[in-house]
């Protein structure tokens, strides 16, 4: 039986499967909490809370995040199962300013609102 078949899972073990499988390092986790910020403890003292914590669908902390300084991984919960996300820091490139941020006739990424040549671009 495989690791992914087994019934518990090790949630130290799974984490360090997905940082495997993400090309991710332990020793860039800066540290473990809530996606607020306003819990938080080091990487080295949530792995002694893991690895004695065993999983089995979406059975952890909803807001749980682990924290690393261009990255960061969120759990979600999706059909009884128990997903972790990968969030990269966004970076910029040739920026252009924008004016708008409301949405229109359907319109709701920055980009396709401020082009004024948008024919959707009217008031809903």
């Amino acid at each position: 039986m495989s690791y992914w078949d087994q019934e518990k899972k090790n949630l130290l073990k799974d984490i360090q499967l997905f940082l495997e499988d993400n090309n991710l390092l332990e020793s860039d986790i800066q540290w473990v909490g809530n996606l607020s910020g306003d819990l938080a403890i080091s990487f080295k003292d949530f792995k002694t809370i893991a690895e004695k914590t065993f999983i089995h669908g979406y059975k952890i902390a909803h807001d749980l995040t682990i924290v690393a300084k261009d990255w960061w991984i969120t759990v979600e919960g999706v059909a009884g199962c128990m997903l972790w996300v990968l969030h990269k820091k966004p970076e910029k490139s040739n920026a252009k300013l924008f004016v708008n941020v409301k949405t229109y006739n359907g319109l709701r990424l920055l980009k396709d609102i401020q082009n004024p040549n948008n024919s959707l671009l009217k008031e809903e």
